[in-house]
């Protein structure tokens, strides 16, 4: 993992179950790769193995605090987007991370790979305001990266954000075991927002 991982604390759970009567909103995105769009990366000199096309479906920073969990895992049973926006499903989680009750500086990013079956879901989740964020991608996104920065840019701004990006590829953070990707091939993929009342 990246730097400042140690501000992380794990936790696991079994399964979490989303209820369109808890629901706030839900909103629905489609994007188009092309591949033409270059690689995105800080050093090609450090990054050989990952010469290939990548953009991210979303790029989007949502503001965090010290309890904030992020959660990853697959939608049980139901893998078509447009279907688990208007009805139940639940989630296999597969992991999670706390956000550490510290003021240190952090800023961590990482990829995880989604699933190749179906739905994939990495929410955002804030006990204190009793919110849920799903952010739920088809299999044709197969990554996603997970980035909590707290006061990590280095230059004195005060900053707090979790973002969670669905992409095509890893482009610009570390992936565990994982080199040599092929080039990814250009596709229309959809993902989806569920805010939801915990």
């Amino acid at each position: 993992w990246s730097v400042g991982d140690t501000h992380f604390k794990r936790t696991i759970s079994a399964a979490s179950k989303s209820l369109p009567a808890n629901r706030l909103g839900a909103f629905e995105f489609q994007v188009q790769f092309d591949t033409s769009v270059p690689l995105q990366t800080f050093n090609p000199e450090f990054h050989a193995s990952l010469r290939a096309k990548s953009i991210y479906a979303s790029h989007t920073l949502f503001a965090a605090e010290p309890g904030d969990v992020v959660e990853w895992g697959v939608v049980l049973e139901n893998n078509v987007l447009n279907e688990v926006l208007h009805s139940d499903f639940s989630i296999q989680i597969l992991a999670s991370r706390k956000f550490a009750p510290d003021s240190q500086p952090v800023a961590s990013k990482f990829y995880v790979q989604t699933s190749q079956k179906g739905l994939f879901c990495t929410s955002l989740v804030r006990k204190r305001l009793g919110v849920r964020i799903d952010v739920l991608q088809e299999s044709n996104l197969p990554w996603v990266g997970i980035w909590w920065c707290h006061n990590g840019w280095g230059d004195g701004r005060p900053h707090s954000t979790v973002g969670i990006e669905p992409t095509n590829l890893p482009s610009d953070g570390p992936v565990l075991h994982f080199s040599d990707l092929p080039d990814p091939p250009s596709c229309t993929a959809s993902f989806a927002w569920i805010i939801s009342k915990i």
